[in-house]
């Protein structure tokens, strides 16, 4: 699956409609990011039925309602929710003292939720008005409930997690940790799927997000349990290079890495993937 990245008129003048039609053409999910260059019509004027939808956890939930419902009657297919970023990214700020301060353009985003009875100036001023840490799982049980759209939260690392996961009735996880971009030195995605039980994945989808680089990658996430994968530094490099058929030449590259795994390791089908077929010290 395409992972939801911001801003992608920065890699292609085409922006997001690049990664939908890549993701069409190539029969798998885009997830678009509410920090899209677009809007939903814009990105897909036919249908978006394998586009979900992601926005982060917000202090006000009636707001996230309103885009949720936006989502759904544009047509989406899920709601994922970001649920492990209630601070701006690491990745925003520059390290090198004598480079020039990054500016993101955050006033012009059209699936951006925002107030008009709360002005911000800047990303900063952005999350220190609309998210909050408070955030519970209250609030992500109210969100499930007012949609008809199955919600998947992305972010979670600890099994306690994904077994409260289930109990609120959401439809799936997504094992991520934002691509060490939150908070260095966490877990690794697949250190932490290994940890996930067998009950959760037999109730609701797992979803692997970060360090997906290769089809064996691939292979080692479908067998610890994970239903999909998603890919976010990846399908950028390939929407930069080459905008949508750059996409799909990544997504190309990975399935035959996957094919060329699954033919080593004997698996003719992608329900033989499994533990046994790892191997760990």
């Amino acid at each position: 699956m395409i992972a939801p990245v911001a801003w992608h008129k920065m890699y292609t003048p085409e922006g997001e409609v690049s990664a939908a039609l890549a993701a069409k053409e190539s029969g798998i999910n885009f997830v678009v990011s509410c920090f899209s260059t677009l809007d939903f019509k814009q990105i897909d004027q036919n249908s978006l039925s394998h586009t979900w939808y992601q926005l982060l956890m917000y202090k006000d939930v009636n707001l996230m309602k309103k885009y949720i419902a936006q989502a759904e009657t544009a047509g989406c297919a899920a709601i994922l929710l970001t649920v492990d970023a209630p601070i701006g990214c690491s990745m925003c700020k520059t390290t090198v003292k004598r480079a020039a301060p990054i500016t993101f353009p955050v006033n012009d985003l059209p699936l951006f939720p925002k107030d008009p009875a709360v002005p911000y100036d800047n990303l900063d001023d952005y999350y220190k008005k609309y998210m909050s840490p408070a955030q519970s799982w209250d609030d992500i049980k109210e969100l499930v409930a007012s949609t008809k759209l199955p919600v998947i939260l992305k972010g979670i690392l600890h099994p306690d997690d994904a077994l409260k996961a289930v109990k609120i009735g959401v439809k799936g996880i997504v094992i991520s940790n934002h691509g060490g971009r939150q908070l260095d030195n966490v877990i690794g995605t697949l250190d932490a799927l290994a940890t996930i039980p067998d009950k959760v994945k037999s109730k609701i989808d797992v979803y692997l997000d970060g360090g997906i680089r290769s089809g064996t990658d691939i292979f080692k996430a479908l067998a610890l349990g994970a239903k999909a994968v998603f890919i976010g530094r990846a399908a950028i490099y390939g929407l930069a290079v080459n905008g949508k058929d750059g996409l799909n030449d990544v997504v190309g590259i990975l399935t035959d890495e996957l094919k060329r795994c699954m033919t080593m390791t004997g698996c003719s089908s992608i329900d033989q993937i499994n533990k046994d077929f790892l191997f760990k010290k």
